[in-house]
């Protein structure tokens, strides 16, 4: 991911997103929280959530910090999952902020 870039995360679920109640796609740098999106955040088809994320939002990371990407879903049900954690980092721009 490149800091104050617009990514397009897609992230397929071995499941129907149909099932999903609540969702949060947390992102941590050291250990920090630094950013976090709900389902209300995302797109949904079949079995993939897609989550775009704002200039703003990228310019949150810490540039050259491994960044560490977790979903946590609730289904209709009731049953709470965890995905395998997710590791990144954000990469340098010369030119900071929003364009």
């Amino acid at each position: 991911m490149i800091r104050g870039t617009t990514p397009r995360l897609s992230f397929t679920l071995p499941f129907s997103t149909g099932i999903i109640s609540e969702c949060y796609i947390t992102f941590t740098q050291l250990t920090t929280i630094i950013l976090e999106k709900t389902l209300s955040d995302c797109e949904q088809s079949e079995d993939t959530l897609i989550l775009n994320l704002s200039q703003e939002d990228t310019l949150t990371f810490i540039e050259s910090v491994p960044v560490k990407i977790q979903l946590r879903i609730k289904t209709k049900d009731n049953k709470a999952l965890a995905s395998n954690i997710i590791n990144t980092t954000a990469d340098l721009i010369l030119k900071d902020g929003v364009i």
